[in-house]
């Protein structure tokens, strides 16, 4: 787990916030409650996240935010479901995905 940037009370609890109300109910909505399935979940939140806010997904970490930030990612997040995560990350892996060389075909 991520160290935690310094912050004081109004952050921490924005970051509390955030996490409790917008990120864990995504997660659960996406796994059922299955831990298994939870870093494949969080990778496509993070970067769902962090395409919506304009941010590198390396650097989209609740614990790490700022005040402001916490409310850009509760503004990003509010009406999400992760169905819409879901196809963002599809949209996102077919545009992000290598074209094919026809490496493998050989005559």
């Amino acid at each position: 787990m991520p160290a935690a940037a310094p912050a004081g009370l109004e952050t921490r609890n924005a970051r509390e916030l955030l996490a409790e109300r917008m990120i864990y109910p995504l997660i659960h909505e996406a796994t059922g409650g299955q831990e298994n399935l939870q870093p494949l979940a969080i990778d496509r939140l993070t970067g769902f996240l962090a395409d919506r806010m304009s941010i590198e997904p390396e650097a989209c970490e609740v614990v790490r935010f700022d005040l402001e930030q916490c409310r850009a990612a509760w503004k990003a997040l509010r009406g999400v479901t992760f169905d819409d995560v879901r196809q963002w990350a599809q949209r996102h892996r077919r545009i992000r995905a290598p074209a094919r060389s026809g490496a493998g075909t050989e005559a």
